[in-house]
């Protein structure tokens, strides 16, 4: 049965009121970097609440579009490593029998157009995905075009509700990035770029990201005259950026440049054992992501990327502090994301955001249950070393806890029996994670605790935005120094 919402159903007014006052520093010669991506700068990146937040009337020129039409395309490699993988272990006979006659890019259309008989293991709500990965990430449409299933009202709803429960939502996300670096290829890629690799290039990495979300939380993403927009832009020539750079190289030198020298990996062994008592063993062809690899960006990525921002909340809404919404305002938050996917370059026809919220739900309890679970159970000392960096990196400036009570938390949504990492706790640690649990599952019930846990995340975010230099130095001294 649906629940009763708390989220208003008039049309909000976030994209119309007045600029406010500029009470923070600018940060944008802080180098600071998107999840997406490699390199970019914050422009105008004070992190403000939705009460002080406004469209910049100003006229200042949107970022130079640089995506469409021009990246490099080395794919035709990845399509021969496909198909020759293919040949060797698909059931011959299944083949048509003038196969080996046709050409390489023939071969491979034949087999995107019959994934369902060719790939059968991979979950048939994500086989969309399959196709997607020898696609280029940005489709090279305008950043101002406007998609014909665009409901604004559904949009500025979606808005609203990340709003009203910020906090969970943004805990949610984070925890996400758990997930998403068990996929190798896209967490050699995050290493590569050498940006969140320390606690200290993570603290800048990801608070960068949480700033330009909550632009596209508060703003008109497809004005040209809001920071939103301009952060659709940059995160997109980033996107670029990183394509070229990965496509100037091969897997062996993207290999070597993405060892880390110093790991720090302590639970390595402990966490191998709970995953893999726990998690179950993948089938062959089961999951595009490690049936083969692709040296490039692509729409396969930015699919299973939007996974990462909603899939917790449209699956475990209350585990993370979500009471009482209804599958409207999930489904409202699915729409918004559909089309910051669309912003983004990701075709409709790739976007894990597009069709009903219990379409969206299954998508992510099969990638859940069919690709991540399974990885866990092979994840590497990067791995570690990168969640370690992430959460570290949050502590900065969030008072959350420690990456173990964290990465327990996680387990024990995905109801995996983690007794080692269990045991490996301090009493601290265990109490911590109890009132986790506590909090979120039954505190969180009440409003004015949601309001104070969302108050409390703008303000710490607000307060590292404006960190001064000496203290940023300080942070990444000891960062350097040593990542315990």
């Amino acid at each position: 049965m649906m629940r009763q919402s708390n989220i208003q159903q008039h049309t909000m007014t976030l994209w119309n009121k007045e600029k406010p006052e500029e009470n923070c520093r600018d940060l944008s010669e802080d180098n600071m970097h998107d999840t997406f991506c490699s390199e970019e700068k914050i422009a105008e990146s004070s992190f403000y609440t939705p009460e002080q937040f406004s469209v910049h009337q100003n006229s200042k020129e949107s970022t130079k579009t640089l995506f469409k039409h021009n990246e490099p395309n080395n794919q035709n490699d990845d399509l021969i490593n496909f198909v020759k993988m293919c040949k060797q272990k698909l059931d011959r006979d299944e083949l048509p029998a003038n196969f080996d006659q046709w050409t390489v890019e023939q071969q491979h259309d034949h087999l995107m157009s019959n994934v369902d008989k060719y790939f059968p293991n991979i979950p048939a709500s994500l086989r969309f995905i399959l196709p997607g990965i020898f696609k280029d990430g940005d489709c090279g449409r305008s950043a101002s075009e406007r998609p014909g299933w665009l409901d604004v009202d559904k949009f500025r709803r979606g808005q609203k509700f990340a709003q009203n429960y910020y906090a969970g939502i943004c805990i949610a996300q984070v925890t996400s990035l758990l997930q998403l670096f068990t996929l190798q290829d896209g967490l050699k890629t995050l290493i590569l770029s050498r940006k969140s690799d320390t606690p200290y290039k993570a603290f800048k990495r990801y608070l960068s990201t949480v700033i330009r979300v909550n632009h596209w939380y508060l703003e008109d993403p497809w004005d040209r005259r809001t920071q939103a927009h301009r952060d659709i832009e940059e995160v997109r020539n980033m996107h670029l950026a990183m394509r070229r750079r990965l496509c100037s190289y091969d897997n062996k030198q993207i290999d070597a440049g993405s060892q880390i020298l110093q790991l720090y990996c302590p639970l390595q062994e402990v966490l191998l054992k709970d995953f893999r008592d726990s998690c179950p063993v993948a089938s062959d062809f089961q999951c595009p992501f490690t049936m083969t690899r692709t040296k490039s960006l692509n729409q396969g990525d930015m699919s299973i990327t939007q996974c990462g921002f909603i899939g917790l909340i449209v699956l475990y809404p209350e585990q993370f502090g979500l009471h009482n919404v209804c599958d409207e305002d999930l489904e409202a938050f699915c729409h918004m994301w559909r089309g910051l996917g669309y912003l983004l370059g990701v075709e409709d026809r790739y976007n894990f955001c597009r069709g009903s919220l219990l379409e969206i739900q299954q998508r992510v309890k099969d990638t859940l249950e069919y690709w991540i679970k399974p990885n866990l159970s092979l994840v590497t000392p990067e791995w570690e070393h990168m969640l370690i960096c992430l959460w570290k990196g949050l502590r900065y400036y969030l008072p959350t806890s420690t990456y173990r009570v964290h990465l327990l938390y996680f387990c024990n949504v995905l109801e995996l029996n983690m007794l080692g990492l269990y045991k490996s706790l301090s009493f601290r640690e265990k109490a911590i994670y109890l009132w986790s649990i506590f909090m979120f599952m039954y505190l969180a019930r009440l409003p004015i605790v949601v309001a104070i846990m969302n108050a409390v995340t703008r303000r710490c975010l607000n307060l590292a935005v404006n960190f001064r230099p000496e203290k940023r130095h300080k942070l990444k001294k000891r960062s350097d120094e040593n990542i315990l």
